[in-house]
């Protein structure tokens, strides 16, 4: 299955760079304003979400209209040698915000914590989905051992562009899926339902 999910991987990254910068940015725009119109979003107290590289739906907007709405905002924190996530308090995008061992901008350590089971709604990356909610990620497992936690009882989604979704997503027992995956066209739930 390793070899399985590698052509995949690789397969769906070239789809996404591929698409046009201008074009990018434009399909990112129309799926976060998708999200942040969901009810889901709307009602969550506590939103988590990752920051998003070049090659994945930008989340920039996502977690401004968080931060407007009053929702504690968690970003992850990971630990590289203990191969740990942690979610961390963000108040502030410019002044809390550092780049973690991976360059990408995280929580400052000293940020408080939001405990797993405090946080309504999971904004969790992916690089493949399907229409059943199956998400591949990038191999590390960080997500899938967040999400698996005891006390994690939040509405699991994702953002993806249109040519991240295939057929079937091999999965295996460890895979955890979401229970909504918003793209820049539609918005997906388990089951196939569309809105």
């Amino acid at each position: 299955m390793g070899q399985e999910k590698t052509e995949i991987r690789r397969r769906v990254l070239s789809a996404i760079e591929a698409l046009p910068p201008a074009e990018r940015t434009a399909r990112s725009a129309a799926a976060q304003k998708a999200l942040v119109e969901l009810p889901e979003f709307q009602a969550a107290r506590a939103v988590f979400v990752y920051h998003a590289d070049p090659t994945e739906v930008d989340t920039r907007a996502v977690m401004a209209e968080a931060l407007r709405m009053h929702k504690r905002l968690g970003l992850p924190r990971v630990d590289k040698p203990s191969r740990e996530m942690r979610v961390l308090e963000v108040a502030d995008l410019a002044r809390d915000l550092v780049a973690d061992a991976f360059g990408i901008p995280a929580p400052r350590p000293e940020c408080p914590e939001i405990p797993a089971g405090e946080i309504d709604l999971a904004i969790v990356p992916g690089r493949v989905f399907d229409a059943a909610g199956r998400r591949m990620g990038r191999g590390a497992g960080f997500y899938d051992r967040f999400l698996a936690k005891p006390d994690f009882r939040a509405i699991a989604v994702s953002l993806a562009f249109e040519c991240q979704l295939v057929e079937t997503v091999p999965s295996e027992p460890h895979d955890r899926n979401v229970a909504v995956l918003v793209t820049e066209a539609r918005v997906l739930r388990p089951g196939g339902a569309r809105t």
